[in-house]
């Protein structure tokens, strides 16, 4: 007969979840954590509650509040469970391949995107070289609510984007190759090609060129590529003042908020990726560039520079050897491109 405890479900989903509801919060944002304690369930189970708080943009700023399953495994023996880890045995699954889908039984799931996301990411690992990849659990959600709270976030102030639109968000973890994500992310091959590329190459940290290469063939934020590229076009114009040969992924911001490659223009020295809550421009440059060596060598051209490129600022000479621009024409040639192809 199973035991209390094994009703708990599988508690290897305890370090995964609790780091990316907790630590990457405290990360992300900084500031102070305050307990609130822990209640009793039952024999073998216990509630541990926590707030963490933010100093941006002002102090105390509540970030969140968090919910942790402990379980009692033996005498004076404890483990933190994630809520995940409870609530996994009442979802649904679909497996295609070496990718499980696992989502709540409200949750609209699309098969055919399902079916379709394999077959881009199976597609890309057999170009990658790699013939069968580790297996891929993904977890669907319908909002980012509902995802925060199956990890044990009560409270995110991470929900929305604005006043009407649910933000659309992925999480993913390499170490365990387990991708969060809410709805329509069963359209979306993004995350799981990460693995596949961290697999094959053994690359802990992903450069900015590996985010292009995920974006152009896995998908970006539910949108279609030609609408992230329009959106890049229109960005690149309103902001001639910004140097892509001197920086593919950052640069300063002025008094008024806008990108400025010039520091004498700056605010202050802090540096900021490219993008707003709307649109990830350092993502859609890194697609441009992706496009530009796909249409010159194909995915097999894409993957070699991919494999090159392990740090950002090793993409200027690989994209100098392989698509023949040099530094100082890097934002001539990258604003030609998309302005002229979309």
């Amino acid at each position: 007969m199973e035991s209390e405890v094994d009703t708990y479900g599988n508690p290897d989903l305890l370090i995964q979840s609790f780091t990316l509801s907790k630590y990457d919060f405290m990360d992300f944002m900084g500031g102070k954590e305050l307990f609130i304690g822990v209640e009793k369930r039952n024999d073998t189970l216990f509630e541990m509650r926590t707030m963490l708080f933010s100093n941006f943009p002002t102090d105390n700023q509540l970030t969140g509040v968090f919910t942790y399953p402990v379980v009692k495994v033996a005498e004076n023996e404890y483990r933190f469970y994630s809520k995940l880890s409870l609530l996994k045995p009442d979802m649904k699954s679909y497996q295609v391949g070496w990718v499980t889908y696992f989502y709540p039984y409200n949750y609209p799931f699309d098969k055919e995107a399902a079916d379709q996301t394999y077959a881009v990411a199976n597609e890309f690992a057999a170009a990658m070289g790699l013939e069968k990849p580790k297996p891929v659990e993904y977890y669907l959600f319908n909002d980012r609510t509902e995802y925060f709270r199956y990890l044990g976030a009560d409270v995110s102030c991470y929900d929305f984007i604005g006043c009407g639109r649910v933000y659309p968000h992925g999480f993913a973890f390499a170490d365990c190759n387990k991708v969060f994500f809410t709805k329509g992310g069963e359209s979306l091959a993004h995350e799981i090609m990460h693995f596949i590329i961290k697999e094959k190459t053994g690359r802990k940290r992903a450069p900015m060129f590996e985010e292009g290469v995920c974006s152009y063939y896995g998908g970006h934020t539910l949108q279609p590529k030609e609408t992230i590229m329009l959106e890049l076009k229109k960005w690149l114009m309103e902001n001639p003042q910004i140097d892509l040969g001197v920086d593919l992924v950052m640069a300063y911001k002025d008094q008024d908020g806008r990108f400025v490659t010039d520091s004498t223009m700056a605010a202050s020295q802090e540096r900021f990726a490219y993008g707003d809550y709307a649109n990830n421009y350092a993502y859609a440059i890194q697609m441009a560039v992706c496009e530009m060596a796909e249409r010159k060598g194909g995915k097999a051209l894409v993957i070699k520079m991919l494999n090159e490129i392990k740090e950002n600022e090793e993409e200027y000479n690989v994209i100098k050897n392989y698509l023949g621009i040099a530094r100082k024409d890097m934002n001539r040639a990258i604003r030609e491109f998309v302005i002229e192809n979309y």
